[in-house]
């Protein structure tokens, strides 16, 4: 082994400190291996893996590893790097403009060079969150001049409802479908009442249970929209572990949703699948059309 003999004061240990390339798989394995700790495995492949969410969990089942919750941190860097700022040269007025697009095979409006349209928020203490707030003050208006932030409300989860031909669900979307689920979790166990679209204090029943369950709420929102992706339990939990721990804890979240609020989204979700497998295609109400192959397996 390559590297000289140097003394740790965090430790207070002797060892040989070597070059580390956090980017290298093999490295990453062979300290894993090293410390002792589970070596993480592809879910379906079954091969050893240094994926971000398998040293995130790493990092959270040893927080007092000193080096996991640093490849984190330091590749979360290095996408916001390589996402939003190298390789933009300023145009002439040395401001760098965005090129939208309508390029996505759904044929819905995008960004490229930078996706302006997806500038992580910061939600916590993480680095991503540090950074997310540096890089969210960089984009700064020309003198006289205000920056203008505009978002569709709810938009995607009204058109899942259009789709479905639920116009219940549309209402919910419009008014807050995140919300209305959570309710009727809390309702479920006994804790609450289910908050109903024709309430006409429902806005304000909403916005008194996100301060009052933001967890739950987040949990709620996940479900909702990792579900009517098409998202797994296992990829829930994979993704949103703080919010849904367990696979069984997402699964059972996300039946509850089909069997309730989202009855309807479940039987358009499988009727689009079974065209998409028989027709090997699938063309939007807008002319977009997007190439499937063999959906079911």
């Amino acid at each position: 082994m390559q590297g000289t003999w140097d003394y740790d004061r965090t430790t207070g240990e002797w060892g040989i400190r070597s070059p580390f390339n956090v980017n290298s798989s093999k490295q990453v394995l062979e300290y894993i291996k090293m410390r002792g700790h589970a070596v993480p495995r592809h879910a379906k492949t079954k091969d050893e893996t240094t994926g971000k969410d398998e040293i995130a969990k790493l990092a959270k089942r040893y927080p007092k590893d000193p080096l996991y919750g640093q490849i984190v941190g330091r590749r979360e860097v290095e996408k916001l790097l390589s996402t939003y700022v190298e390789g933009y040269e300023p145009h002439d007025d040395g401001r760098i403009h965005p090129k939208f697009t309508f390029n996505p095979s759904t044929g819905r409006l995008a960004c490229e060079k930078p996706n302006i349209q997806n500038v992580s928020k910061s939600k916590g203490e993480r680095d991503r969150d540090r950074w997310a707030t540096e890089l969210r003050r960089m984009f700064t208006a020309p003198q006289a001049c205000v920056i203008a932030e505009f978002d569709y409300r709810a938009i995607e989860a009204v058109l899942i409802g259009w789709l479905a031909g639920d116009d219940e669900y549309i209402r919910a979307a419009k008014l807050g479908v995140h919300g209305i689920f959570a309710s009727l979790i809390l309702e479920d166990r006994g804790q609450g009442q289910r908050i109903h679209v024709d309430d006409p204090d429902a806005p304000q029943l909403l916005k008194a249970l996100k301060e009052w369950d933001p967890q739950l709420y987040d949990a709620a929102k996940h479900i909702v929209y990792g579900t009517s992706y098409g998202g797994t339990a296992f990829m829930l939990h994979r993704t949103y572990p703080e919010n849904l721990p367990t696979i069984k804890k997402a699964e059972e979240l996300q039946n509850f949703y089909l069997n309730t609020i989202g009855r309807k989204i479940r039987a358009w979700q499988k009727a689009t699948l079974i065209e998409a497998h028989t027709k090997g295609y699938l063309d939007t109400p807008f002319g977009f059309r997007h190439y499937f192959h063999d959906v079911f397996h």
